[in-house]
Order: structure tokens, then C-alpha cells, then sequence
């Protein structure tokens, strides 16, 4: 699979944040009309069916809401995708891969680096390295 070409700009887009909102004011709507319709009933029987008028509102609007927040994981996933595949290019042509010389699993840093990576970090390519300090800070992105 290719990576995408165009980086998203944002992870939702503004029609998908407006129908969330809208759904969520409708459910909460909902949800008083329910309340209200059953507090007026003594009868449990009465109360259920409004039970489970609100029951569906609140799935329905989590089915909703799942879906829009599904979308955007993708999306963010593709910008990383593009964002990683521009950092494991070499910045320069010929300019060398980095120096792989520190032994597998060892934790490493480019100077002027703060944080220990692992040597095949996305972050380090095309960047000299040496070892980092044991007390150094983990990347965060590539595992450490």
C-alpha cells in the first residue's frame, strides 16, 4: 500500500464536527423528553418503553460519534504515514543514511537531541548519531 501524498489538515471536518453536535443536542433532548414522560408515570410499565426510547437515542448517537471519531484515526494515521515517510528521506541528495555502527537494541541521540531512540528511529535519518546517556528521556514514536 502507497503512502498517501497529501497530508489531511485537519482529523474531522467541519461537517462532521457539525452533525456531532447537532446529534448530541438532539439526544440530550431527547433524553429530558424521556425523563419527563417517565417521571410522570407510577407505573413501570408505563416508564419502560421511555427507557428505552432514551437507550437507543444515546446508542444511536454513540454509533454516530464512533464513526466520526473512526474517520479521524484514519486521517491521523495517513498524516503520519506522510510525515514519517518525508522524515526517512535524506534531506539532501547523497547525503548518507545514519551511522548504524551503535549495536542493535543500543539507545541512541543525534547531537543537539535530548531524547534516547532506537537506531532505526524516523526521526534520527540522514542525521549523524552516537550513544545516549542512560538517563536520557524516551522518543516516544518509535517505541523507546
Amino acid at each position: 500500500m502507497a503512502a498517501p501524498t497529501r497530508t489531511p489538515a485537519l482529523p474531522w471536518l467541519p461537517r462532521e464536527a457539525r452533525l456531532v453536535a447537532a446529534a448530541g443536542g438532539a439526544c440530550l433532548i431527547l433524553l429530558t423528553v424521556c425523563w419527563y414522560q417517565a417521571a410522570g408515570h407510577g407505573r413501570t410499565s408505563k416508564q419502560l418503553p421511555w427507557l428505552d426510547v432514551a437507550t437507543a437515542a444515546v446508542a444511536l448517537y454513540w454509533l454516530l460519534s464512533g464513526r466520526v471519531v473512526a474517520r479521524a484515526r484514519r486521517r491521523v494515521a495517513a498524516r503520519r504515514a506522510v510525515q514519517f515517510a518525508a522524515l526517512a528521506r535524506p534531506t539532501r541528495a547523497g547525503e548518507a543514511v545514519a551511522d548504524m555502527s551503535v549495536p542493535s537494541g543500543g539507545l541512541v541521540r543525534a547531537p543537539g537531541m535530548t531524547r534516547a531512540h532506537l537506531p532505526e528511529c524516523p526521526l534520527l535519518a540522514g542525521k549523524p548519531i552516537e550513544p545516549a546517556p542512560d538517563d536520557a528521556a524516551g522518543c516516544g514514536i518509535c517505541g523507546r
